[in-house]
């Protein structure tokens, strides 16, 4: 059934978006100088974007918007330290006389991500606090170019926002990281993290005597590690690196 259009004046691809209302309306606010935005409108959000009218198929478009909004809820998830439940409702295509029609799509088969993300306002990191708060505008726009042009910053938020925050997981983002800036000793030199703290890391995660079945090793020899990193200390601490990482490309 099509419906008059009043958020835009052309012809435009929207996409219609679902979750909590105060999720929705934190993105809808945080965003103000990009060539997307998300916006209310009688009740429903909309995720509008320059490039989703440059395709013809509803299948690039719903490609394109699920890439983008995995963008938009890495940087803001990354940023604030919380999880963000948002996904596509349908793709809406607006004609010239500004008539709607809703296409629902189904999504792929997606692994099991939101039981172990982090939820909570603030955490602490091996008595480092990091202070999660509502995003700043400007900063959650530059965290969400950088994926558009980086394939390592964009690897890591698909990982972030799809995954379990699980020590497998964790190591993983941690090492694109290392990756990118070439070793341990620049995350270090850099001020992102202490070498206490991320040699304590990589011992816990990779420690089946602590982790058991968790661990990234199946063996170790590591029979000394008397004061382990709990997951959610490991959380904090990759999200804190990521931070840093993400905010020195943006510079």
């Amino acid at each position: 059934m099509k419906k008059v259009d009043f958020l835009v004046m052309e012809k435009a691809w929207l996409i219609q978006l679902k979750g909590s209302e105060f999720d929705l309306k934190v993105l809808s606010e945080s965003f103000c100088l990009s060539d997307f935005s998300v916006t209310e409108d009688q009740g429903s959000y909309y995720l509008k974007s320059q490039q989703f009218n440059m395709a013809n198929e509803i299948e690039e478009v719903y490609r394109s918007a699920t890439e983008l909004l995995t963008f938009i809820k890495g940087a803001i998830e990354i940023y604030s330290g919380q999880s963000y439940n948002i996904s596509i409702a349908r793709v809406i295509r607006v004609d010239e006389e500004r008539q709607r029609e809703s296409f629902v799509i189904a999504p792929p088969p997606m692994r099991a991500a939101s039981q172990a993300k982090m939820r909570a306002r603030a955490s602490i990191c091996r008595g480092t606090e990091i202070t999660n708060s509502l995003p700043q505008p400007s900063i959650i726009e530059s965290y969400v170019a950088i994926p558009r042009q980086d394939e390592r910053v964009a690897k890591v938020f698909r990982i972030w926002v799809s995954r379990e925050h699980n020590w497998h997981n964790l190591y993983h983002m941690y090492e694109v990281v290392e990756g990118n800036v070439s070793s341990m000793s620049q995350i270090v030199q850099n001020g992102w993290a202490t070498e206490t703290e991320i040699k304590l890391f990589k011992r816990t995660a990779c420690n089946e005597n602590v982790l058991g079945d968790d661990a990234r090793h199946g063996y170790t020899k590591d029979l000394n590690l008397k004061n382990p990193m709990t997951l959610s200390e490991a959380q904090s601490l990759i999200q804190k690196i990521l931070n840093h990482w993400i905010r020195s490309k943006c510079a």
